[in-house]
């Protein structure tokens, strides 16, 4: 998950407007709250406006380039599937509907955001970037911890929502979510401590309730990451300039580290190891560190095996490793 997935053109553009509606040193003032209240609790707490430009402007388009990632995730792990319908849940300015428009051909969206503010301006970008499908999206005004039941779709996502609530909401979500979901469920969360032990809650909850795991887990057995380590991603993210100057940043990226879980009501035929390190590229080998159905292994690809070693050279952390032949790995 190492490529980086550009905010398409029109969204892009549409943001500059609107955050060129305040002054760059009001911009980046409001920048540097969001991004002090994400590291402290893994919470975006927006109160201003100038603060939900920060957001398009700054988080966005990370968020937008980690659920690229997780759903062309889910259509290699089930190439086969389809999507209709698609419920966001804590919808923010839409980023979910933008992420996934090139990717599934998904014809009735529905977006729940409690922020009214944040709804106006999701809309804005969407007229701003004349996208006529998107314009058609339900947006629905509503506290999710105050819902009873939620409408039913092909595919339920919670990005970044979980870590806003306590314990208890989380698992009267999931069971909510769960119960609307016809084909697949989608939870992302920051990839730190806390936003891993939200998705492993998630989890175990969702295996209770009969949940066919997809990724990035290949088993329903037991977590095996050690107690002091934590499931996590990276996806390289595209700077904008005015997102270097709010962060005083010198790359022209940064990396955005996320855990997720996809579940199906389905189950999927095959499930394959999954790459959970950087790969270590030594001279002749490559070494991997695997999540695997017996737990965590370590394996070494050797220079003599070809075409595991081919395989290996291109491999990535967070992707499956489908071995050519088990007889190729020492």
């Amino acid at each position: 998950m190492s490529l980086s997935y550009n905010l398409p053109q029109n969204l892009s553009q549409a943001i500059e407007e609107e955050v060129s509606k305040i002054d760059f040193s009001i911009f980046s003032k409001a920048s540097s709250e969001l991004s002090l209240s994400y590291r402290n609790s893994d919470k975006l707490f927006i109160t201003s406006n100038e603060q939900r430009l920060a957001y398009i402007g700054v988080r966005l388009p990370a968020t937008y380039s980690v659920i690229v990632a997780v759903f062309l995730e889910l259509s290699q792990c089930m190439p086969e599937l389809t999507l209709e319908s698609l419920l966001d849940l804590g919808a923010g300015p839409g980023t979910v509907m933008w992420a996934v428009n090139n990717i599934f051909e998904i014809n009735q969206i529905t977006l729940i955001e409690q922020d009214k503010e944040m709804i106006v301006l999701g809309k804005r970008l969407v007229e701003k970037g004349e996208n006529p499908l998107l314009s058609k999206a339900n947006w629905l005004n509503l506290n999710l911890m105050t819902q009873s039941e939620l409408p039913i779709h092909d595919c339920l996502i919670a990005s970044y929502a979980l870590g806003e609530m306590d314990l208890a909401s989380q698992k009267k979500l999931l069971l909510q979510m769960w119960q609307a979901t016809k084909k697949v469920m989608i939870l992302i969360e920051p990839g730190t401590v806390k936003g891993f032990k939200n998705i492993l809650a998630a989890r175990n909850d969702l295996i209770k309730l009969g949940a066919n795991l997809i990724a990035p887990c290949p088993h329903k057995n037991s977590c095996p990451m050690a107690e002091n380590d934590w499931c996590h991603f990276s996806q390289r993210v595209e700077r904008s300039s005015y997102h270097r100057r709010a962060k005083k940043g010198l790359l022209s990226y940064e990396d955005e580290k996320f855990s997720y879980l996809i579940v199906s009501k389905d189950l999927l035929a095959q499930t394959h190891p999954r790459i959970i390190r950087h790969p270590l590229k030594r001279p002749g080998h490559i070494g991997l560190e695997l999540c695997t159905s017996k737990g965590i292994e370590k394996t070494i690809v050797s220079q003599k095996n070809k075409a595991a070693f081919k395989l290996a050279r291109k491999a990535s952390w967070g992707e499956i490793w489908i071995n050519p032949s088990r007889e190729n790995q020492t």
